[in-house]
């Protein structure tokens, strides 16, 4: 598995990102990720903007396929943690990889993972933790 460099990208929340991300407008977002950091998105996808956020969100990938996560808004010093999972297959359960930012302001978290010899079939979960607790998590299939 190779987890591209991650990259940090500070958002003002005047950037658009107060109507953009309220609590409960996406389906991978968690209560208690809100509760604890304040209104936050998580999306995946295979594009992102210069920000990092995913601009076209899907559950759905190609084998060949980079896949990429976003999670938006975060406020405070806090480390945010991604491990992607394999949820069925040999081995369901056990993290495939895993990788951390850490931010001092308002901001937009974007990770990214991909296998050099294609992901094999089958259902996935990214976990995302925000100062070692858990904030929620996005799952996907690839076909």
């Amino acid at each position: 598995m190779m987890i591209a460099a991650p990259r940090l990208k500070m958002l003002a929340i005047a950037a658009g990102l107060t109507g953009a991300c309220q609590a409960g407008s996406s389906p991978l977002e968690s209560p208690e990720m809100a509760a604890a950091t304040g209104p936050a998105r998580i999306e995946l996808g295979t594009v992102t903007d210069a920000e990092g956020r995913v601009t076209m969100p899907r559950t759905v990938f190609s084998p060949r396929d980079t896949v990429r996560l976003s999670v938006g808004r975060l406020q405070g010093a806090d480390t945010v943690t991604v491990r992607w999972i394999r949820v069925d297959g040999a081995e369901p359960g056990v993290a495939i990889d895993s990788a951390s930012q850490t931010a001092d302001s308002v901001g937009m978290f974007s990770f990214s993972a991909s296998r050099a010899s294609g992901w094999p079939l089958g259902r996935y979960a990214a976990e995302v933790t925000v100062g070692g607790r858990r904030a929620g998590s996005g799952t996907f299939e690839v076909r």
